[in-house]
C-alpha cells in the first residue's frame, strides 16, 4: 500500500523527517518513506490522478506522480492549512488560520471568494478562532475545524468545534 502525508514540523535536510510532502510505501511489515517536497506543508487532497497539497508559505501545489507544480499562490500571512475539493461544485476550499477564513477556488484555482469565520478578525485585527481544516459531508455544507468557535482560545478558552458553512450563502450556520 502507498499513501502520501504532509508535515509542517521543523525544517530538516533529511529524507525521513521534517516539513514537506512524503510518500510512504508499505509492503508487509516493511516500509519506506521518501520526501518529495520540502516546505511547511499541511493539507492535502486527491482529485482524480493528482494530489494537491499546501505549502503555507508558497501556495497550493499539484503532484501528478512525477512532477510538482505550483497551481495557486495564497495571500501572505494566511497560514494556509486544510484543503478539500467538492465534486458537486468543482471548487476547492483552503482554510487559513491567520485570516480566520476559508478561501474558495474554482477548478482552475482562481480565487472566487473568502468565507469569514466571524467578524472578530475585522474588529480586533488579529485571528481569534485558529481554524485548521475543512471537509465535506453532503450537498452544500462545508465543515471547518477550529480551536475556538467563541474566538477566545488565546484566553485559554479552548472550546473547539466543527462549524458548518452554507456554501450557497457563504455564511457560518
Amino acid at each position: 500500500a502507498n499513501f502520501f502525508f504532509t508535515s509542517g514540523t521543523a525544517e530538516s535536510n533529511t529524507e525521513k523527517y521534517g516539513r514537506g510532502l512524503y510518500r510512504c510505501e508499505v509492503v508487509g511489515a516493511d516500509y519506506s518513506i521518501k520526501k518529495l517536497y520540502s516546505g511547511p506543508c499541511y493539507g492535502a487532497d486527491r482529485v482524480g490522478e493528482r494530489l494537491y497539497f499546501v505549502d503555507t508559505d508558497k501556495g497550493i501545489h499539484s503532484f501528478d506522480g512525477s512532477a510538482i507544480d505550483l497551481v495557486s499562490e495564497v495571500p501572505s500571512v494566511a497560514r494556509a492549512h486544510g484543503l478539500s475539493f467538492n465534486v458537486e461544485n468543482s471548487c476547492s476550499y483552503l482554510t487559513c488560520s491567520y485570516r480566520d477564513s476559508i478561501l474558495e477556488f474554482d477548478k482552475d484555482f482562481r480565487l472566487l471568494r473568502e468565507l469569514s469565520v466571524s467578524a472578530k478578525m475585522g474588529s480586533s485585527g488579529s485571528p481569534s478562532h485558529h481554524c485548521n481544516d475543512n471537509f465535506f459531508a453532503l450537498g452544500n455544507a462545508l465543515y471547518v475545524t477550529m480551536f475556538s468557535p467563541s474566538g477566545n482560545w488565546k484566553n485559554d478558552a479552548c472550546d473547539g468545534c466543527i462549524a458548518e458553512f452554507d456554501l450557497w450563502t457563504g455564511k457560518r450556520s
